[in-house]
Parts: structure tokens; C-alpha cells; sequence
């Protein structure tokens, strides 16, 4: 058995792809086993598992804030489980509790202050916006420098951080992109050098 990724945040949550044989073994009979599908993080508990096709199935890691370690086996009848001991580790993403400003136009170049707890000082920062990458300035333990990257259309993205590759924060904080605001005439052109035009 694989799991792809096999690892994730100690908040769980993240979708776990198990590869491996046999997931679907009653095709073409009269037996729903899917009530008694699950996968067991060995000394965290199990978690629904849900079968794609007979070489793929995934599950939901759940959270766990003690082990970083764990091992994933599966069941298909909720009392015999695998035994292949496929480890999955858990890691501590960044804190991210804020940003400011919360918003900027779709063109980018809003520089964003992430206000957090625990950063690290490191090189290797990553600012993601939506699915776009951005490189990140460590501020100080609690604060980290994102540009925003152009996008396409407006809304709602979530800002994640990253010092490690792809272990990122989670997606609690939201960053609004707007349209650009574009200037077509001005009327009057001129006024007196007072002001108050």
C-alpha cells in the first residue's frame, strides 16, 4: 500500500489517497461493505474510508497534536485490517491567525503582513494565494511579508504560508481580490494652483 501524501498537518483534515489492491472486491454482487470501510491511524483511531476503484481508495486524516509518526492500515469489514505498516508522519504547519490588508487589486503587488506565531527565520518561505506561489520575508517570529501575485478574476482566496515545501498552514485566512479600479476621463482637467476644484 502507498498513501499519497503521507504526511500532513497535525490539524488532520487533509485528503489521504491510499493506493494499493483489492479495494473493491464484491463488484458485480449484492454486498455494500462501505458502512464497514475504514482506515485506522494506528494510535490516533479510524476514520471513513472511502473506495474510488479497486486500486485506489482515500480517507480524511483525523488531527493529532502528540505523535509525529503514525502507521495507516485499512479494513473493509471493520474487524480485519491490513498489516503493512505504511507510516504516515504529521508535521506542525505555521500559526496563521491575520492578515492586513485583507484585500487588494487583482494585479497584485499588495504587499501583505501575515501575523501568526512560531514562524521561522528561514530563506525558504512560501506565500500561496489561491493556488499561486509568492516568496516570503521573515519579519519576526510573529510576522511574515507576502506579495500578492496577479490573478485573473476577483474573490476570495485562501493565503497559506510555508517554510517547509508543500507543509503549509491552514486555510483559515481569507485574502479578497478586487478589479482594479481604471480612470477613463477627469472633469475639469485644470483647476487654480489653490486647490478646491
Amino acid at each position: 500500500m502507498e498513501l499519497v501524501p503521507n504526511y500532513g498537518p497535525d490539524s488532520g483534515g487533509n485528503r489521504v489517497i491510499l493506493k494499493g489492491n483489492n479495494y473493491m472486491p464484491f463488484v458485480g454482487e449484492d454486498i455494500d461493505n462501505t458502512n464497514d470501510t475504514f482506515c485506522e491511524f494506528e494510535g490516533i483511531g479510524k476514520v471513513k474510508a472511502y473506495p474510488i476503484n479497486s486500486t485506489k481508495m482515500y480517507c480524511e486524516a483525523p488531527p493529532n497534536y502528540v505523535l509525529d509518526k503514525t502507521y495507516v492500515e485499512v479494513t473493509l469489514n471493520n474487524q480485519q485490517y491490513t498489516d503493512d505498516n505504511v507510516p504516515y508522519f504529521y508535521y506542525r504547519p505555521p500559526q496563521v491567525f491575520d492578515i492586513d490588508p485583507r484585500e487588494g487589486p487583482t494585479k497584485g503587488g499588495t504587499e501583505v503582513t501575515v501575523f501568526g506565531n512560531k514562524f521561522k527565520d528561514s530563506k525558504n518561505i512560501t506565500c500561496k494565494f489561491g493556488e499561486k506561489l509568492t516568496r516570503g520575508t521573515f519579519l519576526d517570529t510573529n510576522r511574515i511579508l507576502c506579495v500578492s501575485p496577479a490573478v485573473e478574476r476577483p474573490g476570495y482566496v485562501p493565503l497559506t504560508v510555508s517554510y517547509e515545501g508543500e507543509r503549509y498552514s491552514s486555510e483559515t485566512v481569507k485574502y479578497l481580490y478586487y478589479e482594479s479600479p481604471e480612470l477613463y476621463n477627469i472633469t475639469p482637467t485644470c483647476g487654480p494652483v489653490t486647490g478646491y476644484t
